[in-house]
């Protein structure tokens, strides 16, 4: 069952303060990227507040809530940033790995969202050590410039969608050992849904988990059974003014539902002069407002799953 959480008057006066700072801030520094990112990081969080999703678990867990974290891409700044923050506390996260990509000098989803990659499998191995789970990302991350409305891999033929869905599991088989139970599916947003049922077919074949973007139109539109997988939406997270509120509002949810499950995930990670998606100290800062209430566990999809009734 999922519980809805729905926005109040101080939801809606907040982003007007926050939407006023940002357009002041553009007329200080025309061209930034980072106010371009940081507006389009705010239409993210209106699209999360307004349809947070939280998992109800197990009876038997009403006093225990739990959060996953989700790193997406398997990039450099995740391995020499977050890795050791997660290690330092004591947590481990998801992994989710475009196998292609790994040992590539750049890849570039877009003009503003380009990143270095993991540059081996033996680095990609130190997150299967600290007691992460690994996930696929797909083989290349085929994602971009599809029809809207139509999901990721709209575009692709039989042979590359089982490539996209299937490779990706066989090569983190050949290279790591074991074989993933779940599938973080690649650039699901609003302008690329739903999944279709050729990719769900495939996907339950292969996989019995699936994530995704958080979205009203996977909710409406995609329908998948239940008895063959569990769908894990996540909640995207970007550095912005908005961040430390979002965290704790979340965290509050979840103390107030207990027995509640909430999926966060982030992409690419700097220190905190790079223009990243999220930047260290934000990371830092999330991590220790997790760790400050008790009642909230960090747990990884399978761990997560396992906690939920009747799915394992």
């Amino acid at each position: 069952m999922l519980l809805y959480q729905l926005p109040n008057r101080n939801f809606f006066q907040t982003q007007l303060r926050n939407l006023s700072y940002l357009i002041g801030s553009w007329r200080r520094e025309p061209h930034s990227y980072f106010i371009a990112k940081s507006l389009w990081s705010y239409l993210m969080f209106i699209q999360s507040w307004l349809a947070w999703r939280f998992y109800s678990l197990s009876g038997k867990h009403t006093q225990q809530s739990f959060i996953t974290l989700r790193f997406d891409d398997a990039t450099v700044g995740q391995r020499k940033y977050a890795l050791p923050i997660m290690e330092k506390y004591g947590l481990k996260g998801v992994l989710a790995v475009p196998t292609a990509a790994i040992g590539k000098k750049i890849v570039i989803h877009s003009l503003h969202n380009k990143y270095v990659p993991i540059q081996s499998w033996r680095e990609v191995d130190e997150f299967v050590r600290c007691g992460w789970e690994i996930a696929s990302h797909s083989r290349h991350h085929r994602s971009q410039n599809n029809i809207w409305l139509r999901g990721p891999w709209a575009k692709l033929s039989e042979s590359e969608l089982y490539e996209e869905i299937a490779g990706s599991k066989e090569d983190l088989k050949a290279k790591l050992g074991f074989i993933p139970k779940t599938l973080v599916v690649p650039g699901l947003t609003l302008t690329q849904n739903p999944l279709g049922r050729r990719e769900i077919k495939l996907i339950v074949k292969h996989y019995q988990f699936f994530s995704v973007s958080l979205s009203d139109l996977n909710d409406i539109i995609l329908n998948v059974p239940s008895k063959y997988m569990f769908g894990l939406w996540g909640i995207p997270i970007y550095s912005s003014p908005l961040l430390r509120p979002t965290i704790r509002k979340i965290l509050r949810i979840l103390l107030e539902k207990r027995g509640s499950w909430a999926i966060l995930f982030f992409h690419d990670i700097g220190d905190d002069r790079q223009k990243k998606l999220l930047r260290k100290k934000d990371l830092q800062m999330i991590v220790r407002e997790v760790l400050s209430h008790n009642n909230i566990e960090v747990v990884t999809f399978i761990e997560g799953v396992k906690e939920c009734e009747g799915l394992i």
